[in-house]
């Protein structure tokens, strides 16, 4: 079943990433998180001290 979720837009004042992934190479989950959320995360790539990886 698809859904579509809509609600009123909020001012956001701050934008976090946070992800759950699967490393395959160590066979373990992997938690990513970075406070520079949103479309700013795109540019972490160059940054990669802004990124907290735990597995």
């Amino acid at each position: 079943m698809n859904k579509i979720l809509i609600t009123e837009a909020l001012d956001i004042k701050k934008e976090y990433y946070f992800a759950i992934t699967f490393d395959r190479s160590k066979n373990c989950d992997v938690l990513i998180v970075s406070d520079e959320g949103g479309v700013i995360l795109k540019k972490l790539h160059n940054s990669p001290e802004k990124i907290i990886r735990v597995d």
